[in-house]
């Protein structure tokens, strides 16, 4: 999967006359933590137990945290960012906090609590359980938050959208504000450079030290919308069921290998699987577009989009035949001939779960998507080098011998 995701980037740069920028990886069951002297030159993924980041990162970050704490307030976070990252944020974690500076967009999730600190030079985009921006701390961008109770005290200097059971203000925000919460409090000394919008079960009184330039627009509450039954999708799913399933008895039936060790890698390296799926999942189309920009790129762009396609769908069926094999086998390894009566099995329990609410059907889709691509992707290439590792060697391609060395000569 790896040589698949470099051969892609390879052509995208070479497309775009741009140097190839590399990417590490790195899996640990203990710690991550690098020197404040260290400085990671490529683009980083990281899943570890806890990760502290003080030195210098040049480019993207990509982290998560497998540690918990609990529920437990003063619990320490399990992702700390105290150096300067110039790339991109995206981190996940029990617990975030930021103290340093990060050049371009954080995006952070975080179960207990967020907690950015430092200066973020573009957009910020958090979900977590409590989230702070202190008063010293800014966002030089566009502000976008979901959790439990948010408290802003810092500057804001593009637009700030809030949904949130509690929200506190008592910052400064260069552009305008829209809060949805049943709890709004703005504390004196707040400023709004636009207008302030809400929704809430009760009118929004503004104390006389509260500077707002625009307006306060208290907007109504959307009309109840009636929710479908799970009987009314039965039928669609039942029809997207029999597809997968006869797509996945001509895949078991023609490419048997394949799919057993795409099954035995999700078995044995199921979180190394769902990161090389979400790399797939983000990289593929990226360098797609990027390649219909040029002329000798149209056609690899429409062939990559076929074989993105694929992957995806055949993504699902993978995962489908990991989801059986779990539900009866557990830790065993199945025989060939009964991957088929596995994969209907899995793909009931897929098409079953999509009949739940939303965001639940999205989040069983990409949890049987993403790791079922990235073991597809890594089964085809493995056989593709058991393939060119083995093929015979062309005896015309050899030097002919040196005299003397003819077998049989004295």
């Amino acid at each position: 999967m790896k040589r698949l995701c470099l051969l892609a980037c390879g052509f995208l740069f070479l497309s775009l006359g741009l140097p190839v920028q590399a990417t590490d990886f790195r899996s640990l069951p203990g710690p991550f933590h690098p020197g404040p002297a260290e400085v990671l030159t490529n683009e980083l993924w990281v899943i570890a137990s806890t990760i502290e980041i003080q030195g210098q990162a040049q480019d993207d970050l990509f982290l998560l945290s497998a540690a918990s704490h609990g529920t437990a307030s003063n619990s320490p976070a399990s992702i700390q960012l105290s150096g300067t990252a110039q790339g991109d944020i995206w981190a996940a974690g029990d617990g975030i906090e930021t103290s340093g500076r990060i050049e371009r967009h954080a995006r952070l999730l975080g179960y207990r609590f967020i907690q950015a600190g430092g200066n973020i030079g573009r957009n910020l985009m958090a979900v977590g359980g409590t989230f702070s921006l202190p008063r010293t701390a800014s966002v030089a961008g566009d502000v976008w938050l979901a959790g439990r109770d948010v408290i802003l005290e810092g500057t804001v200097g593009g637009r700030t959208r809030i949904y949130a059971e509690s929200v506190t203000l008592s910052g400064s925000f260069g552009g305008p504000v829209t809060v949805v919460s049943p709890k709004i409090t703005l504390l004196p000394g707040t400023r709004i450079e636009g207008d302030l919008l809400y929704r809430s079960k009760e009118d929004l009184v503004l104390d006389s030290n509260i500077q707002l330039a625009g307006k306060l627009i208290r907007m109504e509450d959307p009309a109840p919308v009636r929710h479908s039954s799970l009987s009314d999708g039965l039928p669609l799913q039942l029809g997207l069921f029999s597809a997968a399933l006869l797509t996945g008895l001509i895949l078991t039936a023609l490419f048997p290998a394949i799919m057993v060790s795409s099954l035995q890698r999700l078995t044995t390296e199921f979180w190394k699987s769902l990161l090389l799926g979400l790399v797939a999942f983000c990289l593929i189309p990226m360098t797609a577009f990027f390649l219909i920009f040029t002329l000798i790129g149209i056609p690899l762009s429409l062939l990559a989009l076929c074989a993105y396609g694929i992957l995806v769908y055949t993504g699902k069926i993978a995962g489908a035949l990991w989801m059986g094999h779990w539900l009866i086998y557990r830790g065993t390894r199945p025989a060939i001939v009964r991957l088929f009566p596995l994969l209907a099995l899995g793909l009931l329990f897929l098409y079953a779960a999509t009949l739940l609410p939303f965001p639940i059907d999205i989040l069983v889709w990409f949890g049987f998507t993403l790791p079922g691509m990235g073991a597809l992707a890594g089964a085809i290439m493995d056989r593709r080098s058991t393939v060119f590792m083995t093929l015979p060697r062309n005896p015309a391609s050899e030097p002919p011998p040196l005299p003397g060395n003819t077998p049989g000569a004295v």
